[in-house]
């Protein structure tokens, strides 16, 4: 099975448990829905679609100056964080390597 057909599977079962019961438990559906294969990505594009989305005006400039991502981390969180993982990886080594940190 693809990861396309993957993830359309995973998503018509959580619109099917959200009709049905009003919640949708992802962390359930993910651990039943593995299809024997790994089920960490379910969206991916080549470097040369992906830079279509990263050279945007508003990657390049953000709203929000990386200061506030101190503001919004709570103490004690930044140790959770797992720089294995893109997302936390960002947040990880710009909170380290800015000044503001001690």
């Amino acid at each position: 099975m693809s990861r396309d057909m993957r993830a359309t599977a995973r998503f018509a079962r959580c619109i099917w448990e959200l009709c049905k019961s009003g919640i949708t438990r992802l962390s359930d559906i993910y651990r039943v829905m593995t299809f024997g294969v790994q089920n960490d990505k379910e969206f991916a594009v080549s470097g040369s679609q992906w830079r279509n989305y990263v050279t945007s005006k508003r990657i390049e400039n953000p709203i929000l100056d990386k200061n506030v991502i101190v503001e919004i981390i709570e103490e004690g969180h930044l140790a959770k964080l797992r720089p294995e993982r893109r997302f936390d990886q960002t947040l990880y080594f710009t909170i380290s390597s800015a000044s503001f940190i001690k």
